[in-house]
This record gives structure tokens, sequence and C-alpha cells, in this order.
């Protein structure tokens, strides 16, 4: 994944879970970044998607 696409995945995730918000920053995508950009936007799109009908936080530990 490029840093761009963490950047919209992160967008994703707080779209999907609005209470996070409050908890992601302006350094967020650079963190999810460095945790998730061996995988694909596509992929971890389709974890959110999992994770996000059952709980209202999404981790990127989660997402892995």
């Amino acid at each position: 994944m490029k840093p761009t696409e963490t950047v919209v995945l992160t967008q994703y995730v707080m779209s999907c879970c609005p209470a996070q918000v409050k908890y992601m920053g302006e350094y967020t995508p650079d963190a999810w970044h460095d945790l998730l950009g061996d995988l694909s936007l596509a992929d971890c799109r389709a974890a959110v998607v999992t994770i996000a009908k059952r709980q209202p936080f999404v981790a990127p530990a989660e997402i892995r």
C-alpha cells in the first residue's frame, strides 16, 4: 500500500467507525502505514468491513 492509500484507509475507518475519529490524529496515517504498508488497500478495506460489522473500533492489529 502506498502512503496515500493509507490516508484513504484511515479516512475509511473513520467513516465506518465515527466514535473512533477523536482518537485518530494528524499522524495516524503515518503510524498505520508503518504497521500495514506491506498489505494491499483492498485487503485492508475488506478487513475493516468485517471488523466494523462486529465492533465500534478498528485497530491495525485486527486488520493484519
